[in-house]
């Protein structure tokens, strides 16, 4: 059981887990409801989120052994030579045909959330320059990353990416039946910050009960030692004939 002997920490420590606790049950209740109007959208049921996440990890999997594959690393962006089961040549007619492969979509949805979540992070966490500068630059470096591949996959498929369409991250093959890469990191995330919630109301339920046991404890020790203290005063006093010593 944890026990709490410094003083300067027992005294905020009552605030301290109240504090903790109505925030837990706060952000659990405006997950859930975020949570629930994410599957109702998309017609899916909690049971159906393990499928979803197994379909990003493989995504995750497929995108790391194509990286794997590449030569150039850092904040390069590998330019891949795209190719098709029969021979094509490279009339402007037949460059539209070809298809983008999958890695070209999952980097820039993941471009996408590179940004917008520096973006949050420096609006929200950025109290000083030296923090918004650091978040600026992953955003900057991420949106260079991003406009570099939409000229890309511009040049070489019948997709015509905008900055407003990266801005928003409503690509076009999320209208289609492919996978929702966005989509599905969002309604996966919402899940994953519901069970992180549920999970921190339960750790400081815990803490609670160990805090109040301590100071039962100590309010225990206090009593003993009371009447420790009280039974070497009367016995001093019997001893020494002082009775109305105090």
């Amino acid at each position: 059981m944890v026990e709490y002997h410094n003083k300067e920490k027992d005294d905020g420590m009552d605030y301290a887990l109240v504090k903790r606790a109505k925030k837990a049950n706060f952000k659990q209740a405006e997950t859930e409801k975020k949570l629930a109007r994410l599957l109702s959208k998309r017609g899916l049921t909690e049971e159906d989120l393990p499928g979803v996440l197994s379909k990003l990890q493989y995504l995750s999997n497929q995108k790391k052994r194509n990286e794997g594959d590449s030569d150039i690393k850092n904040s390069q962006l590998s330019v891949v030579t795209l190719t098709e089961e029969k021979k094509v040549d490279d009339s402007p007619e037949e460059k539209k045909e070809k298809k983008i492969p999958n890695s070209f979509k999952a980097d820039l949805e993941g471009l996408y959330m590179t940004a917008a979540w520096a973006r949050k992070m420096m609006n929200k966490y950025g109290d000083t320059t030296a923090e918004r500068d650091k978040f600026r630059f992953k955003m900057q470096e991420a949106n260079a990353k991003a406009a570099a591949l939409m000229t890309l996959i511009n040049n070489q498929s019948t997709y015509q990416i905008t900055k407003e369409m990266f801005s928003t991250g409503a690509f076009p093959w999320n209208e289609t039946v492919e996978i929702n890469l966005t989509a599905n990191y969002n309604l996966i995330d919402t899940w994953m910050m519901s069970k992180r919630w549920k999970e921190e109301i339960s750790q400081t339920k815990y803490e609670m009960k160990n805090y109040l046991e301590s100071l039962a404890q100590i309010h225990l020790r206090l009593k003993e030692d009371i009447s420790i203290h009280t039974a070497i005063v009367g016995s001093w006093q019997e001893s020494s004939g002082e009775k109305d010593f105090f």
